[in-house]
């Protein structure tokens, strides 16, 4: 089973527990979660210590000076060591099955160098408002 590190990017975002709990829930779980928090300066860091709490294992925790989520995303990069990355953004979260849909297709052509997906913009009640 491939190991898969997800790096989520944040700086202030209030959503980032959803966004975890996604990570989380995937079908796949052969999972490790790199968060970078990027100067956040609100309460981030503690959402994030009480899923590290639950999930010590899975969730690995670096807060740097403000560098922009490119920046965050390369700090990431750097911190991972498994076979493959996935990105989420702290105010996004996943279906359960997006990651084991996505090694499904690197399994079947090793030839791709990365996947993506489509998206679908919810609202607050978890409704399917555009795609």
């Amino acid at each position: 089973m491939p190991n898969v590190d997800v790096i989520i990017p944040i700086h202030n975002c209030i959503f980032i527990a959803e966004a975890i709990e996604s990570v989380i829930h995937q079908t796949h779980k052969n999972i490790n979660i790199i968060i970078i928090d990027d100067g956040s300066t609100d309460y981030t860091k503690d959402t994030i210590h009480r899923f590290r709490d639950l999930y010590p294992c899975k969730i690995d925790y670096y807060y740097q000076h403000q560098q922009g989520p490119a920046g965050a995303r390369n700090t990431g990069i750097k911190k991972s060591s498994n076979e493959y990355i996935a990105f989420l953004d702290a105010d996004d979260i996943w279906l359960p099955e997006k990651i084991e849909k996505q090694l499904l297709k690197f399994k079947k052509d090793p030839e791709i160098g990365f996947v993506y997906c489509d998206n679908y913009f919810i609202d607050k009640s978890g409704n399917i408002i555009k795609n």
